[in-house]
């Protein structure tokens, strides 16, 4: 992920996840990219803020540390 690539360790994303229908602004690759996506954020990072119970849903504010290497 581009984002997770450009942070540095210790460094903090903040970012939400609203599920759509891959309708309007929202383009359908991007809805079949966003279990990996979100997956890779939780591998590479520790939750400091907001809690991702379900991959498939919504996720409200979210602020990650990226994990040192």
């Amino acid at each position: 992920m581009h984002l997770l690539r450009k942070l540095k360790p210790g460094g903090l994303l903040f970012f939400d996840y609203i599920k759509s229908e891959a309708k309007g602004l929202d383009h359908p690759k991007a809805l079949e990219m966003r279990p990996a996506c979100l997956t890779s954020i939780l591998k590479k990072t520790r939750i400091i803020y907001g809690t991702i119970r379900d991959i498939n849903m919504s996720v409200g504010l979210c602020i990650v540390r990226k994990k040192a290497k």
